[in-house]
């Protein structure tokens, strides 16, 4: 006889399999809809442009000019994307004058600063100002050859362009590409087009300049997976910088548009480095298709004065290297000139760290609630718009503003350093600007006078400024020093409150204007939260994770009912488990468009300490249900400004919730997604079933595969103790494979598939792995009956 089944939706984790019987106990890459399961949506990223670092922090807001902008924080770096291009606005710690120095045929320049750098290897650097390393002054002679440099010679057919502090030597021009002819020692001529007639150049004013164009070389190389080498045509110095192409598939792990470091160079062959004499990349495939290597020649001032900056690798107290995307040139003998070097602040780490020795750590040393200890905690960015500025900052460090009209070639600056600044904290653990009166919160800052943060301390602004932070009775600035816990975690904006966390307690800061200006009242204690960036609110509701399980703010703090509570804080199971002492990389997300609370957390895989969340909890408050799922990403933001979710993952962003696959890389890959019903059976598991035939109950809207299919899969049982049982179909099938046959008039798909599956229990698997394939399944049929007692 034909059998309805409906599950209850989602998933449940709490009891056993078959105590279950009648919901779902498993499933990856699926939500609810309406109580039916369905495949989540794809994603693609957002660009092909990169940044540097593990990002954890996104924030997305609009300039007066409706430019939308989204503010990026890393542990190596703070950028500011517009446009879908990374603007690298991170706060400098240090200005300085630098030369430069490089080798021909090698991509490391050493630097040397004028004073003592303070840096360390790792630190990043930028530069303004420089000019070519080729470049050099040039005299008019009276007649051919009319141009005399001033120190090093050229070479017939090089390419160069001219500049001028005054007026240029008619008819030479800027910004424009000529070829050197008639070389006799320093002297030479210039032609319009490569062996084209020798230019009469007269007159000219001011002091003149000549530097060379950069030049590529291309040549094509096959790879060993067995020896890591890279064969070519000719030889390659040792240093020297190259990027990497192919017409098919390049060899792995190597991707194009990536700076790749020449080692090992010897006669038609070398291996390859992602740092200056860095260790030899494993090659893990020789690749399809014919690869091209192809290096640049000539480090420009376009080159030295990038807003990415540079890593460096400290030599000296006055000198360290850094590594350029250019190889230098026999001619590149200059020094670069007048140089401006800005030292961004240090790095932060990637992770939490533990230190060891004797009385390392300090304050917030330790993860929120999982006890003492010594830990150097990951970097993690807060930022929020003041206006159409942004202030930001992070952990233990000052504040920062970025300006707007300033461009986003500027660099955001200590909000300390202002004209007018009075009393700004120089140390805080978590900022936000509230919407009532646009003040500027502190959440755990060095009070007024003092240099030692006290992390139980609130301070904020005076209203509607973000450089006046001491109070007076002519402003409203102000401070709090809240009672319960050991260091606040971190605060949040609700409609008519800041809900502010400490390591044990909830208060709520309400405004309450002159004179006390902001009121505190505790709303929750004996309470835990896993991270700064575990809170999530939804429709004046606010979902936060703690240490063991979860909770919920709706004018009153309570536990949040919890059906995998076990799976995620219990698990015996290290790759699903999570693991505390990477607590601070948790985050939480919303999906509004489905009504849901995400959060992602680091599993505790045995042989490595992850630097990025694998895992994902929902909670979906509309129909009060949970599931989850594996899916790696680092930070989330769903805002009105953008059109979907956008997350990070690794270097770049992503835009979630778009289309049906895996578009990460840019090319489009499955996204596999199931889900398992606990057990079922007949008459309490007294009899036997068979099972026979299933009807389908399932739509492909929206999938782009013209025939889209899935997988239902019936997987029997002799009893819950017993294992599945193998194999799963005598004489049969235990597979109905579904697929889309038509979608006008009506969507067509397999109307029946005839099986044969004998079990005393039966979990029902609904799976897909096929691109551009997306599904929702309904109320399938089962034509089953009682088959004997064993």
């Amino acid at each position: 006889m034909l059998k309805k089944l409906i599950f209850k939706p989602g998933i449940n984790r709490e009891v056993t399999n078959y105590t279950n019987e009648g919901g779902w106990y498993d499933g990856d890459k699926i939500r609810f809809r309406a109580g039916f399961p369905e495949k989540i949506g794809g994603w693609v990223q957002q660009s092909a442009n990169r940044f540097l670092g593990a990002c954890r922090s996104l924030f997305s807001w609009t300039t007066l000019s409706g430019a939308k902008q989204t503010g990026v924080g890393t542990h190596l770096k703070f950028y500011i994307e517009n446009g879908n291009v990374f603007y690298d606005v991170t706060p400098p710690r240090d200005t300085s004058t630098v030369t430069f120095a490089a080798t021909a045929g090698e991509a490391l320049v050493t630097v040397t600063d004028s004073s003592s750098h303070g840096a360390a290897t790792g630190d990043y650097v930028s530069f303004s100002g420089a000019i070519s390393l080729s470049s050099q002054t040039f005299t008019v002679n009276g007649s051919s050859p009319y141009i005399t440099v001033a120190t090093t010679a050229l070479a017939n057919n090089d390419a160069v362009t001219v500049s001028t502090t005054g007026s240029l030597p008619s008819p030479l021009a800027t910004n424009t590409t000529y070829y050197v002819r008639d070389v006799s020692g320093t002297s030479l001529n210039l032609a319009a087009t490569l062996g084209g007639a020798a230019i009469v150049i007269t007159g000219g004013s001011g002091t003149h300049s000549i530097e060379l164009n950069q030049v590529t070389d291309s040549r094509t190389f096959t790879a060993s997976a067995s020896t890591d080498k890279l064969s070519f045509t000719g030889t390659l110095v040792d240093n020297s910088v190259l990027r990497v192409s192919s017409t098919g598939t390049l060899p792995a792990p190597l991707q194009a548009n990536t700076d790749y470091y020449v080692i090992n160079a010897a006669s038609g062959e070398c291996k390859l480095s992602l740092t200056v004499g860095g260790a030899a990349i494993n090659l893990t495939s020789a690749g399809s298709g014919t690869h091209t290597l192809t290096r640049t020649f000539g480090i420009t001032a376009a080159e030295l004065n990038r807003n990415a900056g540079y890593q460096i690798t400290v030599t000296t107290s006055t000198q360290y290297t850094i590594e350029v995307s250019a190889n230098a040139v026999a001619e590149d003998v200059g020094d670069g000139g007048t140089t401006a070097v800005s030292y961004d602040i240090a790095p932060g780490a990637e992770i939490d760290t533990p230190f060891t020795g004797w009385g390392a750590g300090g304050w917030s040393a330790a993860g929120w609630g999982v006890g003492e200890g010594s830990t150097e905690l990951l970097r993690l960015w807060h930022q929020s718009n003041f206006g159409e500025d942004l202030i930001i900052g992070f952990r233990g460090g000052e504040l920062y503003y970025w300006d707007a009209t300033s461009g986003l070639d500027t660099h955001a600056v200590a909000i300390s350093t202002l004209g007018g600044a009075s009393g700004v904290p120089t140390k805080h653990n978590y900022m936000l600007v509230s919407d009532v009166s646009r003040f500027v919160f502190c959440f755990g800052s060095n009070p007024v006078g003092s240099g030692v943060l006290d992390p139980m301390l609130v301070r904020w602004s005076d209203q509607e400024s973000y450089l006046e932070w001491t109070p007076a009775a002519t402003n409203q600035a102000g401070e709090v020093r809240l009672s319960i816990g050991s260091e606040i975690v971190t605060a949040t904006q609700q409609r008519q409150e800041i809900l502010v966390w400490t390591d044990a307690a909830l208060y709520s800061m309400q405004f309450l204007g002159y004179p006390y200006v902001w009121g505190t009242q505790l709303v929750g204690e004996n309470i835990t939260i896993v991270s700064p960036n575990a809170v999530a609110s939804a429709g004046n509701i606010t979902y936060w994770m703690g240490i063991d399980k979860f909770y919920v703010y709706d004018g009153r703090v309570r536990p949040l009912r919890c059906d995998i509570r076990q799976y995620i804080f219990q698990n015996t199971d290290p790759t699903k488990t999570i693991d505390l002492s990477q607590a601070g990389q948790v985050f939480a997300g919303t999906v509004e468009q489905f009504d849901e609370i995400w959060w992602f957390y680091c599993s505790s895989p045995t042989s490595e300490t992850l630097t990025s969340p694998d895992r994902y909890a929902v909670y979906n408050y509309a129909q009060d249900i949970w599931y989850y799922g594996e899916l790696e990403r680092s930070a989330w933001l769903d805002s009105r400004i953008n059109d979907v979710p956008l997350a990070a993952y690794q270097d770049r962003l992503i835009l979630q919730e778009t289309g049906v696959d895996d578009a990460t890389n840019g090319s489009v890959q499955p996204l596999p997604a199931y889900i398992s019903s606990s057990e079922i059976d007949i008459a309490d598991g007294d009899n036997f079933m068979l099972v026979t035939r299933v009807i389908p109950d399932m739509t492909f809207r929206g999938s782009t595969d013209s025939v889209p299919s899935a997988s239902l899969t019936l997987i029997p049982m002799k009893n819950p103790g017993s294992g599945y049982q193998l194999p799963a179909s005598v004489g049969g099938t235990d597979v109905a494979p579904i697929t889309r046959s038509a979608t006008t008039p009506i969507e067509q798909f397999s109307g029946q598939v005839y099986v044969r599956v004998r079990g005393r229990q039966l979990i029902v698997k609904v799976s897909s792995s096929n691109a551009g394939t997306t599904w929702q399944l309904g109320s399938p049929r089962f034509d089953m009956r009682a088959d004997g007692r064993r």
